[in-house]
């Protein structure tokens, strides 16, 4: 936070080199796309950019049991509980994931390139992925302003699958307003066919650890796969087609979609969230009679 420094002095600085200047522009203009074609929030996030000397902005550890894709979770005060720990040093991220490791749990640490403050701060634009493709950097931007949009206090798979949803939509409407919309849909397509792989072999797990096998046998039979990566595919995924169906109900009405995001997110707790989520979307996807 205080090294930020203002976009717009940036671009007009003549010690700013040429290619962080365009860099600089673009988020510039993903920023005013996302109030005015994404309706998300219009404040000072992503008007500043800070130069942090590191690859990543946290590095985020996530922790499962060796035969369950359930994954750990940590209290926070006023986010409640979350499926992760952040850290800005990854030597702290890997010697947390070190002790959980050794406490028998399968364990995947996450550099993520940015993290929302969720509307207390103003996010600066960050040399973590300022230099990304473009598709990449617009999805971030309209995936991290998605949770100061709605943030639902302790429910991480909520608010990670309405805000990767949000990313989806903003970087295909992007790509139309840029008349780049054959490369978006290729650059969400990419993404998508790892996530179902993934996704799939969650669901095999569930399937394998509930079954009568034998703990060596069900050991065998996961082979090397990494109970908290999926774990965290999971809790970002898993739920996105249910939002993108919303918005296909809302007739592509962000605002609308919001309205609906947050009548469920007054429900109490995730079960009943959940629950209704994926009753509206059946309910909205089922023919008219």
């Amino acid at each position: 936070m205080l090294a930020r420094r203002s976009i717009p002095r940036l671009i007009r600085s003549e010690k700013t080199r040429s290619d962080l200047r365009e860099k600089l522009a673009l988020v510039l203009r993903i920023r005013d796309f996302a109030i005015q074609a994404l309706a998300l929030p219009d404040n000072g996030s992503y008007r500043c950019y800070a130069e942090i000397g590191r690859p990543a902005a946290v590095w985020t550890v996530f922790a499962a049991p060796e035969l369950s894709v359930a994954p750990v979770t940590w209290r926070y005060p006023l986010l409640g509980r979350l499926i992760y720990r952040g850290f800005f040093s990854e030597t702290a991220a890997r010697r947390f994931a070190g002790e959980l490791r050794l406490q028998g749990n399968d364990v995947y640490v996450h550099a993520s390139p940015a993290y929302s403050t969720l509307g207390w701060f103003d996010d600066p634009a960050l040399s973590a992925f300022i230099h990304r493709p473009e598709f990449e950097v617009a999805g971030l931007i309209f995936h991290e302003l998605a949770h100061q949009k709605i943030f639902v206090r302790g429910d991480s798979f909520f608010n990670e699958a309405f805000a990767a949803a949000v990313e989806r939509e903003g970087v295909r409407r992007w790509g139309r307003a840029r008349e780049l919309a054959e490369e978006a849909a290729e650059s969400i397509l990419r993404a998508e066919v790892e996530i179902r792989r993934l996704l799939g072999l969650h669901d095999k797990l569930v399937a394998l650890y509930a079954s009568n096998l034998s703990r060596r046998e069900k050991l065998a039979a996961k082979g090397d796969a990494n109970n908290a990566h999926l774990a965290r595919i999971a809790a970002y995924y898993s739920y996105v087609p249910y939002f993108e169906t919303l918005i296909e109900r809302a007739g592509g009405d962000l605002s609308a979609f919001y309205s609906a995001v947050n009548r469920l997110a007054r429900l109490p707790g995730p079960a009943a969230r959940r629950e209704a989520l994926i009753g509206q979307s059946r309910r909205s996807s089922q023919p008219a009679t």
